[in-house]
C-alpha cells in the first residue's frame, strides 16, 4: 500500500536571487504557529530494502576513519581484536562486546611520522593496514602512510604489536613510492591467499595522469604491487615474488597489475580467492575490476570501456583488460568508488555472492551481482547517507563500512521492515490532496539571503516543525533540525511548478532526500525514482533521484543547507521565526550574507560560501585545500594556494587576474572541470561576475 503520511516535517524555502518575487508555484496557507498540531505533514519512515546499517563501536570518538581489520579470536576473548585507522595517524585497538561496543580500547599514535596537510586531509595521511597472515604468532602489522619529510612519499612499513597496540619503535620501512601530488595515493594493503602482500598505488595525482604513470612499467605508480614480506632479496627489505609479470624484465618486478588511476580499496573473496578492485574514475566512469596477474586496465589511455585519450590510437588495442563492471557519472554528478568484500556471511542470505561497494560522493552502498553474463550484472542499492572510506570483514564474513563523514563504523544488518514512499505529491500529507499546489496547514514560508544557484529557476521554501520543536542555533551559526523534520523546496519556471523536493530528517537522526516531478497539466507530481534529465520550457533540467541528494547535502556541512543564521537574517525574519516558536531563544543580531551589498570580498565570499562550501570544507568530499566558508579568514581559506590538481602550480586565485584563476575558471564554464560539478547546467553570470570583480580588484592574496 502507498503511504498516506510523511513524518513530521520541516520545510524551508527561499525565493531566487532575482530581486523581485515571482508568482507563487505553491500557495501557502494562512500563517500558523510552528507548534500547530493540526498539520498533516509527516516525514516518512526510512525506506529500506533488506539491509540496514547499525552503528557499532559508538563509544569510540573517531576522526576520519579509513581502515579496519580484525585479528583471529583467541580463547577467552570476546571477539577477535579490531585495529582501526584514523587518517591523522592514530591506530585504535579494541574488542567488540556482544552489544557492539568497543571494549579494552587502546590507542597508538604515529602522528610524528605521518604527513597530513594542515589545511585539508585530502588523500594523504595514514591510509592502509594489513595483519600478517600468521598473526598473532607473527605479531606484525603492515601500514601504509604518507611520510613526513622534504619529499612526498607513500611508505609501506611493518610494525610489531605489543600489549595489543602498535609499537612505534618497531618500525621497519619496506618500501617508499615517491608521490608527485597529494592526491591519488592509493595506499590500500591486503594479504592474498598466496600469503603475499598486495599494495595499491595511484597514478601520482593531479588530473588525467599528466606523466603517464598508469602505462609506465618503470614506475610503481598506477599499479597493484605484490611483495614477499617474509624474506629479503639483495638490497631490498622484502622479497620479489617469482611469478610477478616483470621479474624477467620489461618493468618493475614488484608490479602485479597496472593501468590503474586510483585503486581505492580491493579485497579477496574468501571463498574463491578472486581479487576485486575499485578504480576511481575521472570524467565519466567508475570501474570494478577483477584483477589478474599481469593485467593492464588501461588508464590513462582508457576510462571504463572508452578511450580517455582518443587522439592516441593505442587506446583501441586489445591488450587491455575490460572492466568487470562500470558505473557512469550521471548528468555531471561526480562519483568515487570504494570496494568492499564479496559477502560470505549468514545474516543477509540474499547478499551471498554479491560484491558490496560504496560511492563516497553519493553516499550510496550497493551490492553488485557477479554474473557470468555481463548483461546480467547489476547494482542493487542497499542504503545511503554513508561516505564509505573503507570496508571490513569479520571472522564470520559479516561486513562493516567506515563512514568517513559521520566518523562512524556501521555493520550491515538485516532490516526490521520496509517502508514505501508516496508515489504522488498529493499523497505526502504536505499538500492538499485535492489541490497539490496548496500546502498543508502549518507551513511557514521563508527566504534565504543568497540562494544556491539553480540555473535561474524560481524557488520557494517552507518550514513545518513537529509540535513543540524548534530550530536550535549551533556555535558555528548553523541550525539544528529536529528529528522527524523534512526540508521541502518547490521549483518553478515562469510561475509553473515543475519540481518539488523533500529532504527528511528521520527519527533515527539520519537524512534522506526525495523529489517529485510535476505533470505537464499541473494536476500532481510523481516520485523521481532515479536521476534523469528533462526539458522544462527553455530550461534543460536535472531531476535528482534519491541517490543524488547527499552529493550536495554533505555530512561535513551538517546535511541541511541554507538553515543557518546568516542565511535567514533578512530584515525581521529571525524575529518572526522566534515569535512563531520556530527558532529557539531570542533572535540574535546576525549580519545577513549578500552578493549585492558590502565589499567585493564580502559579496564574493558569500557566493562561494553558499555554492561551494557544502563540499569544500574540512572532511568534505571536495578535493583540495579550499575552505570558502564566509567565517574562515581569507588567509586560511585556501583560495590563495596552488591547486592540488594543477601540474604547473596554478593557483585557485591569482590576484588581479580572474581569467588565470582556477576558481573563476570553474565557475565560468560548464562541463568537465566546472564548479559546482553537479545540479547545474548553466553558468551563473551574476555570481561569476562578482567573483571576477573581487579577484580583479585584489592586490595580494592571503598572507602575501
Amino acid at each position: 500500500m502507498r503511504s498516506s503520511r510523511w513524518p513530521r516535517l520541516l520545510v524551508v524555502a527561499a525565493l531566487a536571487c532575482s530581486g523581485k518575487r515571482q508568482p507563487a508555484a505553491v500557495s501557502p496557507p494562512a500563517t500558523t504557529p510552528a507548534s500547530d498540531a493540526a498539520s498533516t505533514c509527516r516525514a516518512p519512515a526510512r525506506p529500506a530494502a533488506s539491509v540496514a546499517p547499525t552503528w557499532v563501536f559508538r563509544n569510540l570518538k573517531l576522526r576520519a576513519p579509513v581502515g579496519l581489520v580484525q585479528a583471529p579470536q583467541r580463547g577467552g576473548e570476546p571477539s577477535g581484536r579490531w585495529f582501526l585507522l584514523e587518517q591523522y595517524g592514530v591506530v585504535h585497538s579494541f574488542f567488540e562486546s556482544p552489544g557492539g561496543e568497543a571494549v579494552d580500547a587502546r590507542t597508538s599514535n604515529l602522528q610524528d611520522r605521518v604527513y597530513v596537510n594542515p589545511r585539508w586531509l585530502g588523500e594523504v595521511g595514514l591510509l592502509g593496514i594489513a595483519l600478517h597472515p600468521r598473526f598473532p604468532s607473527d605479531p606484525r602489522v603492515f601500514l601504509s602512510y604518507t611520510a613526513r619529510g622534504a619529499e612526498l612519499v607513500l611508505r609501506i612499513s611493518s610494525f610489531r604489536i605489543a600489549e595489543h597496540v602498535v609499537d612505534p619503535a618497531s618500525e621497519v620501512v619496506l618500501l617508499e613510492v615517491p608521490q608527485p601530488f597529494e592526491n591519488h595515493n592509493g595506499g590500500h594493503l591486503a594479504f592474498g591467499p598466496d600469503g603475499y602482500l598486495y599494495i595499491g598505488t595511484g597514478d601520482g595525482g593531479s588530473a588525467a595522469d599528466p606523466f603517464g604513470n598508469g602505462q609506465d612499467t618503470t614506475t610503481l605508480l598506477g599499479a597493484l604491487l605484490r611483495i614477499d614480506v617474509d624474506r629479503k632479496q639483495a638490497a631490498l627489505a622484502y622479497g620479489i615474488v617469482p611469478d610477478n609479470p616483470f621479474v624477467a624484465g620489461g618493468g618493475r618486478a614488484e608490479i602485479f597489475a597496472l593501468g590503474l588511476r586510483n585503486p581505492w580499496r580491493f579485497s579477496f573473496d574468501r571463498e574463491t580467492g578472486e581479487l576485486w578492485l575499485g578504480d576511481v574514475g575521472q570524467e565519466r566512469w567508475e570501474e570494478v575490476n577483477r584483477i589478474v596477474r599481469g593485467g593492464n586496465y588501461g588508464w590513462n589511455l582508457r576510462e571504463g570501456r572508452e578511450c580517455f585519450a582518443p587522439e592516441r590510437p593505442e587506446c583501441l588495442e586489445a591488450r587491455f583488460e575490460e572492466p568487470y563492471f562500470v558505473v557512469e557519472h550521471p548528468q555531471q554528478s561526480p562519483r568515487s568508488i570504494s570496494t568492499g568484500f564479496v559477502y560470505r556471511g549468514s545474516r543477509l542470505p540474499e547478499l551471498v555472492g554479491r560484491l558490496i561497494i560504496g560511492d563516497y560522493e553519493t553516499g550510496i552502498v550497493s551490492a553488485l551481482s557477479l554474473a557470468a553474463d555481463a548483461g546480467a550484472r547489476s547494482l542493487r542499492e542497499l542504503f545511503d547517507g554513508v561516505q564509505a572510506s573503507a570496508f571490513a570483514e569479520d571472522e564470520a564474513g559479516e561486513q562493516y563500512v567506515l563512514d568517513y563523514g559521520g566518523n562512524r563504523v556501521l555493520r550491515l544488518d538485516p532490516s526490521r521492515g520496509k517502508a514505501a514512499l508516496p508515489q504522488l505529491l498529493s499523497e505526502t500529507g504536505c499538500v492538499e490532496p485535492s489541490d497539490p499546489r496548496a500546502l498543508a496547514r502549518g507551513a511557514i514560508p521563508y527566504e534565504v539571503a543568497v540562494p544556491f544557484w539553480s540555473d535561474g529557476a524560481d524557488k520557494q521554501r517552507y518550514l513545518f516543525l513537529p509540535p513543540g520543536e524548534s530550530l536550535a542555533p549551533l556555535p558555528d551559526g548553523d541550525l539544528e533540525v529536529p528529528r522527524g523534520s523534512v526540508l521541502v523546496k518547490s521549483f518553478a519556471n515562469h510561475g509553473r511548478p515543475f519540481e518539488t523536493r523533500f529532504y527528511v530528517r528521520h527519527e533515527d537522526g539520519e537524512y534522506s532526500g526525495y523529489s517529485y516531478a510535476w505533470r505537464a497539466d499541473g494536476s500532481d507530481a510523481e516520485l523521481v525514482e532515479t536521476t534523469r534529465r528533462g526539458q522544462v520550457g527553455e530550461l534543460d533540467w536535472i531531476f535528482p533521484g534519491p541517490e543524488a541528494c547527499h552529493q550536495c547535502h554533505t555530512a561535513a556541512a551538517g546535511r541541511t543547507l541554507g538553515l543557518e543564521l546568516a542565511q535567514l537574517a533578512l530584515p525581521g525574519q529571525l524575529e518572526r521565526l522566534a515569535k512563531a516558536g520556530a527558532l529557539a531563544g531570542p533572535a540574535p543580531g546576525v549580519k545577513a550574507l549578500s552578493i549585492r551589498e558590502g565589499s567585493l570580498e564580502e559579496r564574493a565570499r558569500a557566493y562561494l560560501h553558499v555554492n561551494c562550501s557544502g563540499c569544500h570544507r574540512p572532511q568534505g568530499p571536495g578535493r583540495g585545500a579550499l575552505d570558502p566558508r564566509y567565517q574562515v579568514p581569507l588567509a586560511d581559506s585556501g583560495v590563495c594556494e596552488p591547486s592540488v590538481l594543477s601540474v604547473n602550480g596554478n593557483r585557485l586565485v591569482v590576484p588581479g587576474h580572474a581569467d588565470a584563476s582556477l576558481l573563476f575558471q570553474g565557475l565560468s564554464q560548464r562541463g568537465p572541470g566546472s564548479m559546482p560539478p553537479l545540479a547545474t547546467l548553466r553558468v551563473d553570470s551574476e555570481g561569476a561576475a562578482v567573483v571576477a570583480a573581487w579577484i580583479h580588484g585584489m592586490r595580494a592574496c592571503g598572507r602575501e
